[in-house]
């Protein structure tokens, strides 16, 4: 599991390392982008099952206010995801890697596939669950 994080890892470092705006901290993106993406599969998987995570985590500081909710539940995740994977997850780690052309491109590819389908089944699950 960590192989394949470290390998999703050096996919987005390398995207992000090029970016204008995100060449100063391109690691630092990699794993918001990660930690981002399996908030979002967590929302969709407990939202299917009928579960409003949003409510575990929220503070009921503004309990009318959804878009405070949601920040709250996501530094809650934010956070500790971040700490979690630089703590197993050097960024000397990420780039020192080295994969052949071929590995990348079909990681590429896969990597991209895997986000629009999160984002499908992400809204899908908002969508139905009204």
């Amino acid at each position: 599991m960590i192989k394949l994080v470290k390998f999703i890892l050096y996919l987005l470092y390398n995207y992000y390392k090029d970016g204008a705006s995100t060449r100063t901290m391109p690691y630092l993106y990699a794993v918001m982008v990660i930690i981002s993406i399996v908030f979002m599969n967590i929302l969709t998987f407990m939202s299917f099952f009928g579960q409003d995570l949003i409510q575990v985590f929220a503070l009921s500081v503004v309990p009318d206010s959804k878009w405070i909710q949601y920040i709250y539940a996501f530094l809650f995740v934010l956070l500790p995801g971040y700490f979690l994977i630089s703590i197993f997850i050097k960024k000397n780690d990420v780039i020192h890697q080295e994969y052949d052309y071929k590995t990348v491109s079909k990681g590429n590819v896969g990597l991209i596939i895997y986000i629009v389908i999160t984002f499908v089944l992400f809204f899908l699950s908002a969508t139905l669950n009204r």
